[in-house]
């Protein structure tokens, strides 16, 4: 395959020829001294030498092709590094850096300090039940966190003072056609005896609950329904004989609790209202029942501390 350059070199190539022919044709010997005049070329031998080397006229090359430049790549420019800050930064408050707060210091109620007075509960506090505290005689209702007095004071009232016996409902009998007869019995912790204490049929038919020991081991207090309403009883242990405190017709008189020399009885009772609930305190005969309470709310569950 011929190539766009390949004219050009022969035209080059027959000029070079023709110089060379010229040159031939003048003589050139240094020794003839003189130079010889050329002869006259005739027409016939320029045909000829024209005819024998033929003139190749150069042709118009084309311009090689123009390599297309390389593409400059700009590099980004690094961007500086980060300058950290100086500032020292401030931490935020988490709940384990934060100061724990102190809580309120409350009095603690114990045993002691509340011995002589009487626990009770209330709906007086916005109308949810609450553990109260007042004196014997009624004066300073307050609020007391005690329920592990009260607690401790629970089993008290069920146990004799010297420990050895402790007090208990049972149901006795029954049937489809009659109810079970509710009775107070007591058991004996060093031979573990049980004895009925009151409350047999037919002297106290009907159920009998809420027992509590008197500090002297003599007497026993407790509820019966035996005549149609909850009425205050009081056992003689001595002298084994019971007697009616209380005497209401369609009033409850409920939860007696001894004071702490057993000479009075603290109780509820709804006698002068058919709903309110009032603490109300009596002799041990039963005289001269008063109300303690004198409020509007319901007050009720009175323990006297001893």
């Amino acid at each position: 395959m011929r190539t766009r350059s390949q004219p050009l070199i022969m035209g080059i190539v027959a000029l070079l020829l023709l110089a060379a022919c010229d040159a031939a044709q003048t003589p050139t010997d240094a020794g003839q001294g003189a130079a010889a005049t050329p002869p006259v070329s005739s027409p016939t031998s320029r045909v000829s030498a024209s005819a024998a080397a033929p003139t190749v006229l150069p042709q118009k090359s084309s311009a090689a092709a123009t390599a297309l430049p390389l593409p400059t790549i700009v590099f980004p420019t690094a961007l500086p590094p980060a300058i950290r800050s100086t500032t020292t930064p401030v931490p935020h408050p988490t709940a384990a850096s934060l100061p724990a707060s102190t809580p309120e210091q409350k009095t603690a109620e114990t045993l002691e300090s509340l011995r002589g007075k009487i626990l009770f509960r209330t709906d007086r506090s916005g109308g949810y039940i609450q553990l109260y505290v007042m004196n014997s005689d009624g004066t300073g209702q307050r609020p007391c966190d005690c329920s592990d007095v009260l607690e401790a004071m629970v089993k008290r009232e069920i146990t004799s003072p010297d420990g050895q016996m402790f007090l208990y409902v049972k149901n006795v009998g029954g049937s489809l056609r009659a109810p079970a007869d509710q009775q107070i019995w007591s058991h004996n912790n060093r031979n573990a005896y049980e004895t009925l204490v009151t409350g047999e049929a037919p002297g106290f038919p009907g159920m009998d609950y809420a027992p509590v020991w008197s500090p002297d081991s003599r007497h026993i207090a407790w509820v019966s329904t035996s005549d149609g309403n909850d009425e205050i009883y009081l056992h003689d242990m001595l002298a084994n004989e019971n007697s009616r405190l209380t005497d209401n017709d369609k009033a409850w008189d409920k939860h007696p609790s001894f004071s702490p020399d057993g000479s009075q009885i603290v109780f509820w009772s709804n006698r002068e209202s058919a709903v309110r609930k009032q603490l109300w305190l009596m002799n041990l005969d039963g005289s001269r029942a008063r109300n303690i309470s004198q409020n509007t709310h319901n007050d009720y569950d009175p323990i006297w501390v001893k």
